[in-house]
């Protein structure tokens, strides 16, 4: 109870001994997930589509405002993204937006991911790729700002724990290439946003169709560097 009155998390060794039956047996009836809210993304809420940044280049939306990121899981968020991408990992520099998509795709289906729910983990990343692109400039403006502030709370709680050295780098770097893109992304004209979105769905398609003719793995032989 001390736990919950302060904010602190609980976990399964908290519980007493007839607490654990409990959650035993609530777990598997699906009981516990009437407790559970829904989480909906904000780039599929209909408001996402009226965001957009001043003259002066401030955000006049907050969509992250009631949706931010627990602090203890900001290093673990920024690890996986820089995993997942291969244009903000350490040395990726694909040649394509193909390349970069299709490297997502392997990761998400590397060991690694695969508990994640593998190809179906994928494909929902390109769904939500494809959703935000086509929400144009300014919500990926956003998005950014978002991410890179991600990326700088990781670093953070890093330096409070005094650990330094290849994780560190390798989100400074990774924070370096947000901003930088950022500024790419506010210098885009706005029709350039409908091209991406055409080429994410097709690699979504073709992901598909492989997965499909290999009969719902999707194995990809060949890695992005």
């Amino acid at each position: 109870m001390e736990k919950i009155l302060s904010g602190d998390q609980i976990h399964f060794d908290d519980l007493a001994a007839e607490e654990k039956k409990r959650f035993q047996r609530a777990a598997p009836s699906g009981e516990l997930s009437k407790l559970i809210e829904p989480w909906e993304p904000w780039w599929l809420k209909p408001s996402a589509r009226k965001i957009s940044l001043s003259r002066e280049g401030t955000q006049e939306v907050q969509p992250l405002s009631n949706e931010a990121t627990a602090t203890s899981t900001q290093h673990g968020a920024s690890m996986v993204v820089s995993s997942v991408s291969s244009v903000l990992g350490e040395g990726g520099q694909p040649e394509s937006v193909s390349e970069a998509l299709s490297h997502c795709l392997e990761q998400t289906c590397s060991p690694a991911f695969r508990h994640m729910g593998g190809l179906r983990f994928g494909l929902v990343l390109l769904d939500d790729i494809a959703a935000l692109v086509s929400l144009g400039g300014a919500a990926l403006v956003c998005l950014r700002c978002d991410l890179r502030r991600l990326v700088q709370a990781a670093e953070g709680e890093l330096k409070s724990e005094k650990k330094r050295g290849e994780i560190r780098s390798e989100l400074n770097l990774a924070e370096r290439k947000i901003y930088f893109i950022m500024c790419w992304v506010h210098e885009q004209p706005g029709e350039a946003w409908r091209s991406l979105v055409a080429i994410v769905n097709a690699e979504k398609g073709s992901a598909m169709e492989f997965a499909g003719n290999r009969g719902g793995a999707l194995r990809l032989e060949s890695g992005v560097e």
